[in-house]
């Protein structure tokens, strides 16, 4: 995927990412703020991080103070603070670029619930930074971000989704017409729905792209027990007996 189709304001997603301090603490001296830091306060580590990555609050821009505070954070297990140094790895300021790093904090984030840590991660996945490429990882965590309302993570989970059960052997002007034409002959395989469930995509996502696709498979019973081992419920595989075509 186009990578320029993915970048955010990054400066807006810190600081939403970042808990906002109070308004007393906002007005709190830069030595103060350090010195809470210091103290091991989480919260306003990431605060100064913020400050240093965009040159606020009374200091100057400066990303390698930017990456310290953000790891004094990461390293306490502050998610916010684990986003922010696994975007900075990503991007190489303040530290050197490394996406198998980025990949590590990105996910320390995401297991936590952090939605842009969970998004980011998803994308490593997909483009193969990293981490090894893997779709069905990806679109587990561009679903895990949506849930939580993010629309940039949605759209990237029907793109991803789409491409996931485009035509056999198609070319992109194809894959497109199959996109956007759902109704042309199409079977889902075994392995795609293999690869969908042992990827996080739940069984009643799955059984929506059954009864929309069809499958080209017969369920026998050791198919059955290979599938309800992944995580198929009785429902997917009814609609998978009842689209077989």
């Amino acid at each position: 995927m186009n990578a320029a189709g993915r970048v955010r304001i990054v400066s807006l997603s810190i600081i939403v990412a970042c808990l906002a301090l109070s308004a007393s603490v906002a007005a709190q001296s830069i030595d103060e703020l350090i010195r809470r830091a210091e103290k091991g306060d989480a919260h306003v580590q990431c605060k100064l991080g913020e400050m240093y990555g965009t040159g606020s609050g009374g200091v100057l821009k400066d990303t390698a103070e930017e990456a310290r505070w953000y790891r004094m954070a990461a390293e306490q297990g502050d998610p916010n603070g684990q986003n922010a140094l696994g975007g900075m790895y990503r991007r190489g300021e303040g530290v050197p670029q490394d996406y198998a790093e980025a990949a590590r904090w990105l996910r320390k984030a995401a297991e936590q619930g952090n939605v842009y840590g969970q998004g980011w991660l998803a994308s490593m996945y997909e483009d193969g930074n990293g981490v090894k490429q893997d779709r069905p990882q990806a679109l587990y965590w561009y679903d895990k971000a949506a849930q939580q309302g993010d629309s940039w993570a949605r759209d990237q989970a029907q793109r991803l989704r789409a491409s996931m059960v485009k035509l056999p052997g198609a070319n992109d002007a194809e894959s497109s017409v199959a996109e956007s034409q759902p109704h042309i002959e199409r079977r889902l395989a075994l392995d795609e729905i293999e690869d969908l469930l042992a990827g996080g995509v739940s069984p009643k996502r799955t059984d929506a792209l059954v009864q929309q696709y069809g499958v080209n498979f017969e369920l026998t019973e050791r198919i059955k027990v290979r599938l309800l081992k992944l995580g198929a419920d009785e429902a997917l595989l009814l609609a998978i007996v009842k689209n077989h075509r």
